[in-house]
């Protein structure tokens, strides 16, 4: 399975921005027409609902990112916000890669603990 970054997030939202614009224009004319709308509202319903999907996860990201200080914040900017990878992130912090790759550790199991305090509604 492949992460999927930040970038690529926004990327998708804008799709479903411009899919959901289509959609509901293509709704307009089938009214008009009198035929398709119940296709064109189900597939509007799915594009709306996977965009809204998307958005939670963009603000998860910003909510989580906003209460990091340090090292942690700017690893997590550079790994999981703009997709480098850790050998990168690690010279350009000036640190080994060790250290870079333990620090990752510690902040996945907290951004583990984050989900799941997320999920049940501690968040």
């Amino acid at each position: 399975m492949t992460r999927t970054t930040y970038q690529e997030l926004l990327e998708v939202i804008a799709f479903l921005e411009w899919l959901v614009s289509k959609i509901r224009k293509e709704i307009q004319r089938a009214a008009a027409a009198g035929e398709r709308q119940v296709i064109l509202s189900q597939r509007l319903t799915e594009a709306q609902a996977e965009l809204q999907e998307k958005q939670e996860i963009i603000k998860a990201y910003a909510d989580f990112k906003n209460k990091l200080v340090g090292i942690d914040a700017v690893l997590f900017e550079k790994y999981y916000i703009d997709g480098k990878i850790l050998d990168t992130v690690a010279k350009e912090m000036g640190y080994t890669d060790g250290h870079i790759r333990k620090t990752h550790v510690d902040l996945s199991k907290r951004i583990r603990m984050y989900k799941a305090m997320q999920a049940k509604g501690m968040v």
